[in-house]
Order: structure tokens, then sequence, then C-alpha cells
């Protein structure tokens, strides 16, 4: 992400066009995590390994692991614990994040104060894998701004 934001600030026509103090990282699931990295929020490996102990298939994101025959305790985990954080990011909006299991607020101490988080559904119509009021984690960013969307499901942002 960060190549993406220094080719786009560089580039002559885009770049006279974004105002540096105020760039935001949005992201949807995945790219949620992604956003919600870029703004100081750091990963936290074994929650994330204990959170797929615990419900394992029934976890989409753990699930694809399992297919794909990735073993979380094969992964780089400094890497996956890693700070993130881009300071030219001012404000983050993440939709659905994923890989936010058992976070703490230990993991929280870099992030930025302009976070919105975005949840999808209600209930069993939610996600398991990106529920992050089940995860907790408005606990551990309790100055996010919170938005429900009801009715909806994860995949309601990706209309036929």
């Amino acid at each position: 992400m960060e190549l993406a934001l220094d080719t786009i600030l560089a580039d002559p026509e885009m770049g006279a066009l974004i105002d540096p103090d105020r760039i935001m990282a949005a992201g949807f699931s995945y790219g949620g995590w992604t956003s919600l990295s870029l703004a100081g929020l750091h990963g936290n490996h074994a929650g994330y390994v204990a959170h797929c102990a615990q419900y394992g298939a029934a976890s989409s994101h753990c699930n694809d692991l399992m297919r794909g025959g990735i073993d979380l305790q094969d992964v780089d985990i400094p890497k996956w614990d890693a700070d993130y954080r881009d300071a030219r990011i001012s404000s983050v909006f993440s939709i659905e994040p994923g890989l936010i299991w058992c976070m703490t607020p230990n993991d929280a101490t870099s992030i930025i104060a302009d976070v919105t988080l975005m949840s999808l559904g209600k209930g069993e119509s939610r996600l398991l894998a990106t529920d992050f009021d089940l995860a907790e984690l408005p606990a551990v960013l309790p100055q996010a701004e919170i938005i429900r969307i009801v009715p909806g499901t994860h995949f309601s942002v990706l209309p036929l």
C-alpha cells in the first residue's frame, strides 16, 4: 500500500489533487484489515491462531487457510504482528474487517484516532470471520465510530 500511495502522490496530475493532510485508508474484508493496519493496529498472531483453533471451519478465513494447506504456525510471526502504520494516513474506514479476532489494547497503542468500522447484518447474517462485535474489536478501539447496516450480509457490497 505504501508504494501505491507513493506513486499516486508523485503523479503530477493525481498528486496535485490530493490533500496530504487528509488521506483516508478504506477497505473491505481483508482490505478492511489492511486499512486498520495502515492506521496503526498491529496483528496478533497468537490471538488469530486461538480463534482458528476455537472456530475452525466455521470461520471462513480459517477455513480458507485450512483448505489451502496453510499452517498458521508456518507464517512469519514477526511480520504478522509488525507495525505497518503509515503516518500519512489520517483516517480509516474499515468495512467488515478480517483478521481482527483476539485483538488486545496492546495491539492498538499506535492507532490513529479517526477510525470508522462498518458492519453488515445482524446476528446470524453476520460473517463470523468479520464479526467485529463478537470479536470484541470495539472494546480495543473505543474511539471508533461504528456504523451498522441492517439488513445486510458480508457480500451485500458485491451485488450482481
